[in-house]
């Protein structure tokens, strides 16, 4: 088995030392590479990495975990709960979990999930080799974006932004015309980060180069060279200012 990145979202000091031991010793494959208490703490912790599985609690000091799932729908780690309560089982099941473990836990159980998250990874890979071969266009500055009859192919700076529209994206152009694509923006976000775009808002992300005016506020306004405005979320602001030595 590959080894699997995976990250502990859980408030009790003990839990998370319980949980670490038991992989340690009966999931050598899993390295655990982050940990988290709460869902402010979480949210920060999963924007700037994404790990293979995460290990979620359900009640945390500040809330329950669900709302994390609810502020990254885009979130890609494989989800395997490990709680003391069994009624939050259906609402795990909505959000895509791939087992649900009860307290105290039961290292065969433990064991199992893990072998689901390890095979549906492998089965992922495709995936992944795809997101490699897009690099290679990247280099050249195009995105090959796909339709149901095959593909189109843009310049990446004639790209003003990107619009997220639930699993799906919409690529506005330069020259007005718009893209709707299936996949989502988080997707865009990973590819475009090294060519210019900012993701300004969970909904947006934008061509630096074409950005012609900024509006403090809690987060403020960007507006775009074809006159669109675009929302800044507070917790972008500083690292959007700093893109242009602001702070």
């Amino acid at each position: 088995m590959k080894t699997l990145n995976a990250a502990i979202i859980e408030d009790q000091p003990a839990n998370i030392e319980i949980l670490r031991d038991l992989l340690s010793r009966y999931c050598p494959a899993v390295e655990v590479i982050a940990q988290s208490g709460s869902i402010v703490e979480s949210v920060e912790l999963l924007t700037r990495q994404q790990p293979d599985i995460l290990f979620v609690d359900v009640e945390l000091s500040d809330g329950d975990s669900f709302e994390i799932f609810d502020r990254l729908p885009e979130l890609r780690s494989h989800l395997i709960f490990v709680t003391a309560h069994n009624h939050y089982a259906l609402r795990a099941i909505k959000s895509s979990a791939l087992d649900y473990l009860l307290k105290p836990i039961v290292v065969s159980e433990l064991k199992e999930a893990v072998a689901k998250a390890s095979l549906r990874l492998g089965q992922d890979a495709p995936a992944r080799s795809a997101a490699t071969s897009s690099h290679s266009l990247l280099q050249e500055g195009i995105l090959a974006l796909p339709l149901l009859n095959g593909f189109q192919i843009v310049r990446i700076a004639d790209v003003l932004r990107i619009e997220a529209d639930r699993s799906y994206s919409v690529l506005h152009m330069l020259n007005g015309d718009q893209h709707l694509v299936s996949r989502p923006i988080a997707e865009y976000d990973r590819l475009l980060q090294s060519q210019g775009f900012f993701r300004t808002h969970k909904t947006h992300l934008v061509n630096l180069r074409h950005i012609r005016r900024y509006v403090r506020g809690r987060g403020g306004q960007v507006f775009m060279a074809d006159g669109s405005a675009v929302s800044v979320a507070a917790r972008k602001r500083d690292a959007f200012l700093e893109m242009f030595g602001q702070v």
